[in-house]
């Protein structure tokens, strides 16, 4: 059975250090405040008890009052569903009483620090499925673009482009540009530069030599891997060697 999400990050942190500084461009994220006053960009408050899910967004901003931590549990994954667009959504858990039920034991299983990938995943996928209905939208890309996605993710970096893509989807070029974007509200060819931005830096985390990086990712060249990235970015790739979540 295909799935529609592909978890990337789980659990829950106490206090998170450098909690603003998410260097994912194609993450969507799950947030639960357990405890401790946070909020999104421009000083929208993320209330205690509350689920939040976030689209899609390169500019993705948290910060805590360091005066009060944060606690929170949360899922960072990637979507093949579209109701995920928005770029906040703020879902009050005691008006959804199975929700609050699955989310608060989540939240507890996650304390422990040591939960299996496997109990996760299922927490996950219960999670989304209440959140469909609770969202209540027709919440699936067309099999085009989902065919898309899945073909982009699962194939070797260097190897994804545009006309490999439609390749393996047996479609024409253009008609995936069109229905993509239509769609994703990013072009194929920015969506794909985007997840090999998001690769560049957890490799960089890893450790990885910048000249490793470009042959994983498909570039000819250190020069060609940065230049990219710092066209798409806004940043140097450097700057994220010594940053963890």
């Amino acid at each position: 059975m295909n799935k529609t999400h592909w978890i990337g990050a789980y659990g829950r942190v106490y206090n998170p250090q450098d909690w603003f500084y998410n260097p994912n461009y194609l993450i969507n994220r799950i947030y639960y405040i357990a405890d401790g006053t946070a909020f999104y960009k421009e000083g929208i408050p993320l209330k205690k008890g509350y689920l939040y899910v976030f689209g899609i967004d390169p500019d993705f901003r948290v910060y805590q009052d360091e005066a009060d931590p944060v606690d929170h549990a949360y899922f960072d994954f990637i979507s093949f569903q579209s109701f995920l667009k928005k770029e906040i959504t703020e879902i009050d858990l005691k008006k959804h009483p199975k929700l609050q039920h699955v989310v608060l034991a989540m939240a507890e299983e996650f304390a422990e620090r040591s939960c299996p990938f496997s109990v996760a995943s299922s927490y996950f996928e219960i999670i989304m499925h209440e959140l469909e209905k609770v969202l209540s939208t027709d919440s699936r890309y067309s099999e085009v673009t989902e065919n898309a996605l899945r073909i982009i993710h699962s194939s070797p970096p260097a190897e994804v482009s545009v006309r490999n893509v439609a390749a393996k989807a047996n479609i024409n070029v253009n008609y995936l540009i069109r229905r993509f974007n239509s769609e994703v509200g990013e072009t194929p060819h920015r969506y794909i530069s985007l997840m090999k931005a998001d690769l560049a830096v957890k490799y960089v985390q890893a450790g990885k030599k910048l000249a490793e990086i470009a042959e994983i990712l498909g570039f000819s060249s250190v020069a060609s891997l940065s230049f990219s990235f710092k066209s798409l970015t806004g940043r140097n790739l450097s700057e994220f060697a010594s940053h963890k979540r």
